[in-house]
């Protein structure tokens, strides 16, 4: 019989080798932050959300720049770049151009962001980072809902909307964890879905 301690470190080094453990860590955080951007609104408030995006954009762009990348233009992605080109030159024509200027802000970090995972990551290590990435978000929100359910047995609303004027007058959309179903809470948190309604 043998032990399973060999197919671990094998898969630890081919793990490493695929991409670099800070990489992998970064590349995980930063797809948790684009797939779960409303864990991190609600836990650390909305400022607390663009610092964070802020981090991550200015990470991504150092380590891609650190990577020094061969620019070839026959591979360039044209119509992203003509994309972006449009979407920075919407601002002068917009009704709301201060709100553009922020849309737009967004889809550049979110393009540094995409950059750094499209040329940093080998395939491996971009199923690696989605595959922690996911496990968060699912284990995380289980957790939530389970602590919900079984401690706090009401609706939490986020930390960011003002609570209900009467007790047991939940809002549907403003609801973060609706446990107004009590037991049935907990069967649905186990098959994913984890919001009940009465």
């Amino acid at each position: 019989m043998t032990s399973p301690t060999p197919a671990l470190g094998a898969r630890i080094r081919a793990a490493r080798a695929v991409t670099g453990t800070g990489e992998s860590v970064f590349a995980a955080v930063l797809l948790f932050t684009l797939f779960a951007g409303e864990f991190w609104r609600d836990f650390i408030s909305w400022p607390g959300y663009f610092v964070l995006a802020a981090v991550l954009a200015v990470g991504s762009a150092i380590l891609v720049v650190r990577s020094r990348p061969a620019f070839r233009w026959r591979t360039t992605p044209k119509t992203l770049l003509v994309f972006l080109a449009l979407a920075v030159l919407s601002i002068a024509w917009s009704a709301y151009p201060g709100a553009s200027a922020l849309g737009v802000l967004a889809q550049l970090l979110t393009t540094i962001g995409g950059l750094f995972l499209g040329l940093r990551l080998s395939t491996a290590g971009l199923l690696n980072a989605l595959g922690n990435a996911f496990r968060w978000i699912l284990g995380l929100s289980l957790l939530f809902e389970f602590v919900v359910a079984v401690f706090v047995r009401q609706p939490v609303l986020p930390s960011r909307r003002s609570r209900p004027s009467r007790p047991g007058n939940c809002p549907r959309r403003s609801t973060g964890a609706a446990t107004c179903c009590s037991t049935a809470v907990l069967s649905r948190a186990s098959s994913g879905t984890a919001t009940c309604w009465p």
